[in-house]
């Protein structure tokens, strides 16, 4: 079942009705949408079902006061919830006072019955999606599109890249479309782009030589209105620490890629001329493009000349002067919703060096028209999509601690643990704390207007982001989140926000990974300017002879693990090259035990939740080095699972207390794609993927090994703990 009949038939009849009633109760709708005048008579022929009403059915012309008597009737009716179907035509006029009054009027009179809003899509265009969004922002309303034709206005169709492999090679600068090899069958995100990289023997070569290759694969649901499903991964062989490493980035760029329908992008080769290229991506084709005028650009003056060559409404990947440079410690940075730069959300392992060594600036997504995809089993995907933002709704954490203070949340947690890495992991308690964490900074970002709550994804009901504002009025920086605030404030003895801001608008601009900068300067402060912590003026010194990179101080650029060695130090906070999170695995051992065995080496996203879990676990299983290897490997799984599937990382903390919730997703993905993969299917695909890692990293000999021995024998103040899990059990869980 497609479709409801009345939502595309204002001349439906009864019998249509009882028979889409009766396909309801047959696919165990959550609440089936009927308009008012059918309400009573389909409530008492389906007792067992849950109904929301129809408001302004069917085009939503009626007037606001009418709306609200229909609203009224309904509340004696006793519906489940109302869904407000807005007055087209006073969108497409702009005529926002009836809107409003329409929404104020309805919202009232349901009381405390949950409210949607409709929005007629087949009538409505690319702008008048704009317009109407924006509008709605200020309420707290779920959004619903889409209800009256197979594909709307605001849906993107298929172009001539739907569904395709695209393949620029750079030495002679062609572009082939390819269809997704038969025997890969359903796979999208990480475990397609591993599956491309893993062929070969890419293993065995430079990063940095032609022939690496570039991935950018975005999420099987992206482009859909489903919470968090904006991730695109970005995968190559790292020059940072030689393994195959696939970071993501969350925002505008894999909803516009999900709109476009691409599968993947494939980058290979090497352009020998002095030339630098942009890559534009439309519905139908991949061009390249000059981009010498753009080279030497920081990040944000970058974007806007780019959104004034190609529009305001473009996603962009693009690499600052760190990746020009091919620094081993650049990024790739995206835009969030706000069309803001954003960095990778996990580690990105230095693929922006990867980016500059091909001499690709930017690449630039730009789809003919930017909305919602169509799902091919649409009520059905309805119900499914109610059941899973009801389920993030009920979940503490994601309604209500990360609505209002994003990650930040998290910075007193791990302090009263005692595993927040403090100046330079020499304790795991900052004593500054309470001048940085989530209620400084909400109250901080509260006085300057709405700069919380915000989503980096075209629509995510769990908008953990925010807006750091300058005092004219602009924007620092868009994310300031746990990691920031943590490695640019408590490892580096900072207690001041607006200081913690400037120091990640700084990685942002410069194009590098911010984890890595705030290891390299915590490592500075700390072991070669002997605990010279909270020196502001130092900071700025070293920041200055990063950006200048004169002589030896490039390797200031090369991340902490190759500058510690070249300066003859051993206690380096890093692994197979790679800085460690700032998550101290003396305290938080499934961090350590993720650190040790996961292939994408010092990504805390997948193992964060394990901490939850381990205070069900008694103290005995506390030390079980096989039991945290069992947890570790599940949740590794589960966030190759996330990925593939598009999905936002912080879906994991609902899935810790519900585990059916993957069900859910692939019900989504499903009824979506009219295809039918179940859950444990996808987790063992996700082995696969997570084995092909392994097997790349070790054939490009990556070898397993222990975390820097300083873990093992300085205990951490305050709980004087040392890392104490066994290897060899940890690695029989995999």
């Amino acid at each position: 079942m497609k479709t409801s009949p009345f939502l595309k038939n204002p001349l439906i009849t009864r019998e249509e009705v009882f028979k889409f009633c009766e396909e309801a109760k047959k696919n165990n709708f959550n609440m089936v949408p009927v308009p008012i005048n059918f309400l009573g008579q389909v409530r008492d022929k389906f007792p067992e079902l849950k109904f929301s009403a129809l408001i302004g059915y069917p085009f939503g012309t009626s007037l606001p006061q009418a709306k609200k008597v229909e609203t009224q009737e309904a509340v004696k009716l006793e519906v489940a919830g109302i869904e407000l179907l807005l007055n087209v035509s006073a969108i497409k006029g702009r005529d926002e006072e009836t809107l409003k009054r329409e929404i104020d009027l309805v919202t009232k009179a349901a009381g405390k019955i949950p409210v949607k809003i409709v929005l007629e899509d087949s009538m409505l265009d690319s702008n008048d999606g704009r317009f109407i969004y924006a509008l709605l922002e200020e309420y707290d309303l779920v959004v619903r599109d889409g209800i009256g034709s197979d594909r709307g206005g605001l849906r993107t169709s298929g172009g001539r890249l739907y569904g395709k492999i695209v393949r620029v090679k750079l030495d002679d600068l062609s572009v082939s479309i390819e269809e997704q090899p038969e025997n890969y069958g359903i796979l999208a995100g990480r475990p397609l782009a591993v599956r491309i990289l893993s062929e070969g023997n890419l293993a065995l070569e430079s990063a940095l030589s032609e022939h690496n290759k570039l991935v950018i694969a975005p999420g099987l649901l992206d482009g859909f209105r489903i919470s968090g499903a904006c991730r695109v991964t970005m995968a190559a062989k790292s020059p940072l620490t030689g393994t195959l490493k696939s970071p993501f980035l969350l925002g505008n760029t894999g909803f516009l890629l999900g709109n476009i329908g691409l599968r993947a992008l494939v980058i290979e080769g090497k352009h020998q001329g002095d030339e630098w290229y942009l890559l534009r991506i439309t519905n139908d084709k991949v061009e390249v493009l000059p981009a010498n005028k753009f080279l030497g650009l920081k990040t944000f003056q970058l974007v806007e000349k780019l959104k004034g060559n190609f529009g305001e409404k473009i996603g962009v990947l693009a690499i600052g002067p760190a990746g020009e440079r091919e620094y081993y410690t650049s990024t790739v940075l995206g835009l969030d919703y706000q069309g803001l730069p954003t960095e990778m959300l996990s580690r990105g392992g230095g693929l922006g060096a990867v980016l500059g060594s091909k001499k690709i600036k930017a690449i630039i997504i730009d789809p003919e028209r930017s909305g919602f995809l169509n799902p091919k089993n649409r009520e059905i995907f309805a119900n499914f999509s109610d059941q899973f933002e009801g389920i993030l709704n009920k979940n503490t954490l994601i309604s209500r601690s990360f609505k209002k203070y994003g990650s930040s949340v998290f910075l007193d947690l791990v302090n009263q643990a005692g595993a927040l890495p403090t100046r330079n992991f020499t304790s795991g308690n900052f004593d500054r704390a309470s001048y940085i964490n989530h209620l400084a900074l909400h109250e901080k970002l509260s006085v300057k207007g709405k700069n919380t709550g915000l989503s980096c994804c075209y629509f995510c009901n769990i908008s953990c982001s925010n807006r750091y504002p300058d005092l004219d009025g602009g924007v620092i920086t868009n994310r300031l989140g746990y990691d920031s605030l943590a490695g640019f404030g408590a490892n580096l003895g900072l207690d001041s926000l607006i200081e913690i801001a400037n120091l990640e608008r700084w990685a942002l601009e410069f194009g590098v990974d911010h984890t890595e900068l705030a290891a390299t300067l915590g490592f500075m402060l700390g072991e070669h300017h002997k605990g010279d912590f909270a020196n502001l003026a130092l900071i700025m010194k070293l920041l200055e002879r990063m950006e200048k990179s004169e002589g030896f101080d490039s390797i200031l650029n090369q991340g902490v693990a190759i500058l510690g060695r070249a300066l003859g130090y051993e206690r380096i906070p890093a692994l197979k090259g790679e800085a460690l999170s700032f998550y101290d695995p003396r305290v938080l051992k499934t961090m350590g035990a993720s650190y040790l065995t996961s292939t994408q080496i010092s990504d805390p996203l997948s193992a964060f939740p394990l901490a939850s879990e381990l205070l069900k676990l008694r103290k005995d299983e506390m030390d079980n080095s096989r039991k945290i290897g069992e947890l570790t490997s599940n949740y590794q799984l589960i966030g190759v699972a996330l990925d593939f599937l598009g999905f936002c990382p912080f879906l994991l903390f609902p899935l810790v207390e519900d585990t059916t919730l993957l069900d859910l997703m692939m019900e989504l993905a499903n009824n979506a794609l009219g295809i039918r993969i179940p859950a444990k299917e996808v987790l063992i695909r996700s082995r696969y993927t997570i084995d092909r890692e392994r097997n790349f990293n070790h054939r490009a000999g990556v070898a397993d090994m222990d975390l820097p021995r300083f873990f093992y024998q300085e205990k951490l103040p305050p709980r004087d703990t040392v890392f104490d899990l066994n290897f060899d059990d940890l690695k029989k869980a995999f």
